[in-house]
C-alpha cells in the first residue's frame, strides 16, 4: 500500500506545482550523491593500484601494503549508507509520511483515500470469501443474509458476489432464485460474466431442461460474454443426458467452429449418451476422434467406453479398451475392471469373470462388493450355485461383506432348482447381519417355493405376509411369483385379504377426466 500511494504522489507531483516537486530534486540529490560516492571509491582503489601515495611523511607505513586498500573500501561503505539512509528520509517527507510535511503539501488527504480505497477492495474479497463459505457449509439463506449484513456496511457488491449467491441457490435446485439474483445483477449496473451464465446453464442441465440452458447460452451471446469450454460442455452434457446424441453432436462441431477447443468432458458426454443408446459403433468413433485431437482420455473416459461394449455384451471390445487404457499409461480403477466383468458375467463365462477378478486383486485397486457380485451374477448365469458361494466366502474372507444384491444373486440358482432350504439359509443369514430382505430377494424365494417338489404354498404366504407387516409393497413381480405358487385367483384372493389395493392398476380410457391439467410454463425475459 505504501509503494502504490509513493506512485499516487509522484504522479501528483508531477503535475502540480512547483512546491511540490521539490521533494523530487531531494531525492535526485541524494542518488547522485550515492553515484558520485561510489565513483571517488573506485577512483580511490584505482589509485591504490596505479599510483602509490608517499605514505612515509605522514608516518603511515603500514598503509603501504593492502591495508589501504581495505581503508578504502570501508570508507566507500561508510560514504554509500548515509547516502543512502538520508534519500530513505527524503523520500518519506516526499510521500507524506513525515507528518507536518505532507500535510503542508497536501498529501495527506491522497494518502488517506488510497487507504480507504485499499481496504474497501480488501473488505469485499472478505465479504465475498464469507459468503461462499456459508453458501457452501450453511445454505444459501445464511448467505443472503451475509449479504445484506455486506449491504448494511455501504460495501458495494461486485460480480464474484452474484456469482456467489447464485451458485449457492443453484446448488439446491432453486433456479428461480438464482435467475432472480442475475437481474437483481444487472439492475445494480454490474455486468455478468461467463461464470454466471455457466451456473445457471449448469442448474438447468442438472435439472434436464436442456432448452432453456439453451436459451441461457443466447442470452450469453447477447451479453457480449464469451463463452467458455465449460458454456459449451454445459450443453452438451444437457443434450447426450437426455440421449439426445445428434444435437450435443451438433454443440460439439460449433464449439470447435467458434475456436473452443473440446475438453475430455465434452468427449465423455458424447460417449456415454452413446453408450445408454446401445451404439457402441458410434461411441468408439468420438473415443477415437477425442484421441486424435490430443484431448487425453482419462480413467472416466476408458471406463464408460468398457460399460458401453459390457452393456452390448461384447466383451472382446471391452478388454480392447481396457488393454488400450494401459497402454497410455492410465491406471484402471475398480468400475473399468468390474464392467470387463460383467460383460463376461451376462454370457456366463465364469473362467474369464474369475480370471478379471484375479488380476483386478493383483493390481492397485481396491476390491469391493461390486466386483465380486460381478463374478457371483456370472455364476449364477451359468446356474453354478456352489461356485457362487464360494466367491461369496472368498469376498468375506477379505472383509468385504455382501449386501442386498449379492444375497439376492447367490439365492437365483438355488431358486431355479427349487432349493428352498439355501435360500432360507441365505435370508437367515442376511438378517443376521443386519440386511433386510427386499422384493428381488422376496421373488427369488416365491419361486424357490413354485419350483420346489412339492411345492411350497404355506411357506409363500408366510414369507409374503412377514414382508407386508414389515412395509413391503406389493408389486406385479411378486403377485407373479406368488401366482405360480397358489394360482392366479387364490394369489389374488390372498394379497386381496392383506391390503385392500395390492396392486395399482390402470385406471380405463373411458374413465379417464377429457380435460388435462395445464401445465405452467416458466417465464424467462430472452
Amino acid at each position: 500500500m505504501d509503494s502504490f500511494c509513493e506512485e499516487r504522489a509522484q504522479e501528483q507531483f508531477r503535475t502540480d506545482g512547483l512546491s511540490k516537486r521539490v521533494p523530487l530534486r531531494n531525492s535526485s540529490k541524494a542518488l547522485l550523491a550515492v553515484l558520485g560516492a561510489l565513483t571517488v571509491g573506485v577512483y580511490c582503489v584505482d589509485t591504490a593500484f596505479t599510483e602509490p601515495l608517499p605514505f612515509d611523511r605522514f608516518g603511515l607505513e603500514w598503509l603501504k601494503d593492502d591495508a589501504f586498500e581495505i581503508l578504502t573500501f570501508l570508507c566507500c561503505c561508510v560514504v554509500g549508507w548515509c547516502a543512502f539512509t538520508t534519500s530513505r528520509k527524503i523520500s518519506k517527507s516526499a510521500t507524506g509520511q513525515s507528518g507536518n510535511h505532507s500535510d503542508r503539501g497536501g498529501n495527506h488527504g491522497c494518502h488517506a483515500e488510497d487507504t480507504i480505497t485499499y481496504q474497501q477492495k480488501s473488505s469485499l474479497i472478505s465479504w465475498n470469501h464469507s459468503i461462499d463459505t456459508a453458501a457452501k457449509e450453511i445454505g444459501p439463506d445464511k448467505a443472503e443474509s451475509l449479504y445484506a449484513e455486506m449491504q448494511q456496511a455501504n460495501i458495494e457488491p461486485d460480480c464474484v458476489t452474484f456469482n456467489c449467491l447464485m451458485a449457492a441457490r443453484a446448488r439446491i435446485s432453486d433456479l428461480n432464485r438464482a435467475e432472480k439474483w442475475l437481474r437483481t445483477m444487472e439492475s445494480l449496473g454490474v455486468y455478468p460474466d461467463a461464470v454466471s451464465f455457466n451456473i445457471l446453464m449448469d442448474a438447468c442441465a442438472k435439472g434436464e431442461d436442456a432448452d432453456l440452458a439453451e436459451i441461457w447460452f443466447q442470452r450469453m451471446l447477447d451479453a457480449a460474454v464469451q463463452p467458455t469450454v465449460i458454456s459449451f460442455a454445459t450443453l452438451i452434457f444437457a443434450r447426450a443426458g437426455r440421449g439426445d446424441v445428434e444435437r450435443a453432436e451438433a454443440w460439439l462441431r460449433k464449439m470447435i467452429d467458434a475456436g473452443v477447443e473440446p475438453n475430455a468432458i465434452c468427449y465423455n458426454s458424447l460417449i456415454n449418451a452413446c453408450a445408454k443408446g446401445g451404439d457402441v459403433e458410434r461411441a468408439e468413433i468420438w473415443m477415437n476422434a477425442m484421441i486424435a485431437n490430443d484431448v487425453v482420455p482419462s480413467v472416466h473416459s476408458y471406463s464408460v467406453m468398457i460399460n458401453a461394449c459390457s452393456k452390448a455384451g461384447n466383451p472382446e471390445r471391452a478388454e480392447h479398451w481396457h488393454k488400450a487404457m494401459l497402454d497410455s499409461g492410465v491406471e484402471p480403477n475398480a468400475h473399468s475392471f468390474t464392467s470387463v466383468i460383467s460383460a463376461y458375467a451376462k454370457e456366463g463365462n465364469i473362467v474369464a469373470a474369475e480370471m478379471w477378478l484375479s488380476r483386478m486383486q493383483k493390481s492397485a485397486v481396491t476390491m469391493d462388493v461390486v466386483s465380486y457380485s460381478a463374478v457371483i451374477a456370472a455364476c449364477a448365469k451359468a446356474g453354478d450355485s456352489e461356485r457362487g458361494m464360494k466367491v461369496c466366502r472368498q469376498m468375506q474372507s477379505n472383509g468385504i461383506s455382501p449386501n442386498i444384491v449379492t444375497y439376492s444373486t447367490l439365492a437365483r440358482p438355488f431358486a431355479r432348482k427349487g432349493d428352498w432350504e439355501a435360500v432360507e439359509r441365505l435370508l437367515h443369514e442376511m438378517t443376521g447381519h443386519g440386511i433386510c430382505t427386499s422384493d428381488y430377494f422376496l421373488n427369488e424365494q416365491l419361486r424357490a417355493y413354485a419350483y420346489a417338489r412339492p411345492k411350497q404354498p404355506e411357506r409363500a404366504q408366510d414369507a409374503v405376509r412377514k414382508a407386508v407387516s414389515a412395509g413391503m409393497r406389493m408389486n406385479g413381480h411378486l403377485l407373479s411369483g406368488l401366482s405360480c405358487v397358489l394360482g392366479r385367483s387364490s394369489a389374488e384372493a390372498f394379497v386381496q385379504n392383506l391390503v385392500p389395493s395390492p396392486v395399482a392398476k390402470r385406471q380405463p380410457i373411458s374413465e379417464r377426466p377429457l380435460v388435462s391439467t395445464p401445465v405452467a410454463k416458466r417465464n424467462i425475459a430472452v
